[in-house]
């Protein structure tokens, strides 16, 4: 129901149905809903750790918020951390909080020169037993940089 939701916030904004305030409100109730999903989280502490963010440049969170609680209703417990985090920054907090999984969101843009070097520094941060997830409709065009 969210997502369908995001979508035509979207296609109301690009066709100037609604201004970019709309689109910015309507947005901020949703990530405040979510994110108390997060919060209200009901597995067992002992559950696997999945960490969700967008890498740096990429602005749109809710992408990662929303996997984050498809993870949740997987068993997983989930820590949402915002978007446009360096490499760096998410490799430390992957390690401060002993995560099984890296989930990353890609929504826009799709071809984010950056994105390469920040997705090789982190397979390179958290060496190759770490899980990387990424997701979002941006997502296969940085297929090529996950090994």
């Amino acid at each position: 129901m969210i997502i369908p939701l995001l979508e035509e916030i979207g296609k109301l904004w690009e066709s100037g149905k609604i201004r970019v305030t709309h689109e910015h409100f309507a947005v901020s109730v949703l990530r405040t809903f979510l994110g108390s999903l997060i919060d209200n989280n009901l597995n067992p502490p002992n559950s696997p750790k999945i960490l969700a963010t967008t890498p740096e440049g990429f602005l749109h969170e809710l992408g990662a918020l929303i996997a984050a609680l498809y993870a949740m209703d997987f068993g997983w417990n989930a820590i949402f951390l915002g978007a446009n985090l360096p490499a760096e920054e998410i490799s430390a907090a992957a390690r401060a909080n002993d995560v099984n999984a890296i989930l990353l969101s890609f929504v826009y843009p799709e071809d984010d020169p950056r994105a390469g070097k920040q997705l090789r520094k982190l397979r390179k941060y958290v060496g190759h037993d770490m899980h990387i997830l990424i997701s979002g409709q941006s997502a296969i065009g940085y297929l090529k940089y996950i090994e």
